[in-house]
């Protein structure tokens, strides 16, 4: 399980075989729309994670 606020590592991860969870991060990635798109999960913040609501995987981009 990767968690990463930037697409590169999060295709990388994703192309490893990983679980990744796309963090938002208002300094970070610029592309937020396919970051998510390209995630497992997407989180906000990580309330979601700590509290253990991730919800449903996101459907994921090919």
């Amino acid at each position: 399980m990767v968690f990463e606020d930037s697409l590169y590592a999060l295709k990388t991860a994703r192309e490893a075989g990983y679980i990744v969870i796309a963090v938002f991060d208002q300094y970070g990635e610029k592309n937020q729309y396919e970051l998510k798109m390209m995630a497992d999960y997407y989180l906000k913040d990580y309330s979601a994670f700590k509290s253990g609501k991730l919800g449903a995987p996101l459907p994921v981009a090919l």
